[in-house]
């Protein structure tokens, strides 16, 4: 698996930052290309997610949180 760019991680963590958010320190980020199923059939980009595993989560159903970061603009696409 190819490690995600600093810079799309710095993207990720600054879109937390910005909501007061600490993700934490344990993520595993994944490159999603723009033809696997992972991504939206309507989706023409290669995208990374982030998944997060905060120790806040933990008493929650789901222990995580992922961030798609698209890794030309930098930008989050989504959240959830």
């Amino acid at each position: 698996m190819t490690e995600a760019p600093a810079s799309v991680i710095e993207a990720a963590l600054e879109w937390c930052r910005q909501r007061d958010y600490d993700p934490g320190k344990d993520f595993r980020a994944v490159f999603v290309p723009k033809d696997h199923e992972f991504n939206l059939s309507d989706e023409t980009r290669d995208l990374w997610h982030i998944f997060f595993y905060p120790e806040a989560m933990k008493k929650f159903a789901t222990n995580f949180f992922v961030l798609v970061v698209d890794p030309h603009t930098l930008q989050v696409e989504s959240h959830g």
